[in-house]
């Protein structure tokens, strides 16, 4: 009758309960046409509830390891990237439609290898371009929305030149580090997974829980900017007698100032903060 698969589970024997113990199944009776006529339906309706539970748990099986074949191409791929390189972490790349798809909508029963993400592992370098872009917009919204307060004139509306500014000070939410860009793109604490966040019926917890991963400021409730960095970002940038309004942060590595630390200084030699991103 085609329930072979459920009713020979041997390493699932437990999930058979239900049907074991039924009354229909327990009662010391001949089992006759008439009878299994009459007790068909109940019985049926258990094993297509079985199956339903069988075929999901091969799902995220097959999720799983597709999940875990593409950390390893991913962890290979940095590998062979600029170690500079901005690169999303494994839930945001899973997440991607060219490896969604893969991951997904491929029938279970249809092997996938790494052969398989060939094609989408091809693009991520312009699929990273995309979603760098789009996170890029995130931050200028952060920054416009948290900002007004410390700017002279408002920063203009989605202009992304504000992330390369040198008084642009982002700060984790998590662990309350003060974080330059890009390196707000990749610190550690925006893409950790957290149990408490999800529903435990959403099919997303499963993925970010099986990767240990969630997309990079999921939820958008983790980045914010440093309000204190950002003001002695603004003074260290004019004691240069440059613009804090235009200054880039590479400009001011480009020009390599020197500043002391009066805090500490000991009153023999002073101490010397090498660089202006140590400065602030």
């Amino acid at each position: 009758m085609g329930w072979g698969n459920e009713l020979d589970d041997k390493d699932n024997q437990y999930a058979l309960l239900p049907l074991r113990m039924h009354t229909l199944v327990r009662k010391p009776q001949e089992l006759t046409d008439r009878i299994w006529n009459n007790i068909k339906q109940p019985l049926i309706s258990i094993l297509e509830e079985l199956k339903k539970k069988r075929l999901a748990a091969e799902r995220v099986t097959a999720f799983k390891y597709r999940r875990n074949l593409v950390t390893v191409l991913l962890k290979d791929y940095e590998w062979r990237r600029h170690v500079a390189e901005v690169i999303p972490g494994p839930a945001d790349v899973c997440s991607m439609d060219e490896f969604r798809t893969i991951i997904e909508d491929t029938d279970v029963d249809v092997e996938v290898c790494e052969e398989s993400f060939k094609q989408a592992m091809d693009r991520l370098p312009q699929l990273t371009t995309e979603w760098r872009l789009a996170k890029d917009a995130e931050l200028v919204c952060i920054l416009n929305r948290d900002s007004n307060s410390l700017w002279h004139t408002p920063p203009p509306t989605n202009d992304r030149s504000q992330l390369e500014l040198a008084t642009t000070i982002f700060r984790c939410k998590v662990c309350k580090a003060p974080i330059s860009y890009p390196r707000i793109l990749v610190h550690s604490c925006l893409h950790a997974f957290r149990a408490s966040l999800h529903n435990y019926g959403d099919p997303r917890f499963k993925l970010y829980q099986d990767l240990n991963d969630e997309p990079w400021n999921f939820a958008g409730d983790r980045v914010g900017i440093d309000v204190r960095g950002m003001s002695a970002a603004w003074l260290v940038v004019s004691s240069c007698g440059l613009d804090p309004a235009t200054t880039t942060a590479n400009e001011m590595d480009v020009l390599d100032a020197r500043f002391e630390c009066l805090g500490c200084y000991d009153g023999i030699c002073g101490r010397l903060v090498m660089g202006w991103r140590v400065a602030v």
